[in-house]
């Protein structure tokens, strides 16, 4: 959008000082005598810089999102910033938030979101110490909600210093346990690295953070029942 705004803009203001001009001396030409004398060309060609400098207050006043820059659009460091709207409020206030935690330098190359009913609900996951790193690395490669990720287990394995063959032990009990499944990936006929399915995972994830909203609702109806009037006499008279 920027280019053809900054083309037209530069071409109208070669032209129209031509254009403008042109017809004044054709005015002077073809029109009676006292029009000429109001249309004359050095009374007519000095209106020009007045209308583009008109025209360039209006560009820059009232239409700023068109304005024309030069510069370039930084790279993006990682896939996860790069698909983060750049206009959403909410997600400038969690940065900011995250950011005093965990300082600029290490929320620019980008962070991974994680439910707090996955790490809270590990033991009912069953998953071990080793399986919710390589599910954690999973996670962390899984950037878009339509296009689930495909790491290479030996990537994983290098982040985590372990041996490839650990990584795919974790991965098998991840899909026993019915929290992933494992999709064969094909390039040219040959085998590369699978696809990670993590749909059962969010799943499991709701039916535990349903259970969790649950059980934190419960804790503060008991809570308000315990600072009622009467409550210390309902407690006396049931023991």
């Amino acid at each position: 959008m920027d280019k053809y705004v900054h083309d037209a803009w530069l071409y109208s203001s070669i032209l129209l000082p031509l254009i403008l001009y042109h017809d004044s001396l054709l005015l002077q030409w073809t029109s009676q005598p006292t029009l000429r004398r109001v249309l004359d060309v050095h009374t007519y060609a000095p209106i020009c810089p007045y209308v583009i400098g008109v025209l360039t207050l209006y560009f820059q006043s009232f239409m700023p999102e068109i304005q024309v820059t030069n510069k370039p659009k930084e790279a993006n460091v990682t896939e996860e910033v790069e698909n983060k709207p750049a206009n959403d409020e909410a997600d400038k206030k969690d940065d900011k938030v995250l950011i005093k935690k965990w300082g600029k330098e290490a929320i620019d190359v980008g962070y991974t979101v994680l439910p707090k009913a996955l790490l809270q609900g590990q033991a009912r996951l069953k998953i071990s110490a080793t399986d919710l790193a390589v599910l954690i690395h999973l996670i962390e490669h899984w950037w878009r909600p339509d296009e689930m990720p495909w790491p290479k287990k030996a990537r994983i394995a290098e982040r985590l210093a372990v041996t490839p063959k650990i990584v795919q032990r974790s991965i098998a009990r991840l899909e026993e346990e019915g929290l992933l499944k494992r999709v064969n990936r094909f390039n040219n006929g040959r085998r590369v690295s699978n696809e990670y399915d993590l749909s059962p995972l969010v799943e499991r994830i709701k039916a535990v953070s349903l259970d969790m909203a649950k059980a934190k609702e419960e804790a503060a109806q008991a809570k308000r029942k315990a600072v009622r009037p009467g409550a210390r006499k309902r407690t006396q008279a049931a023991a």
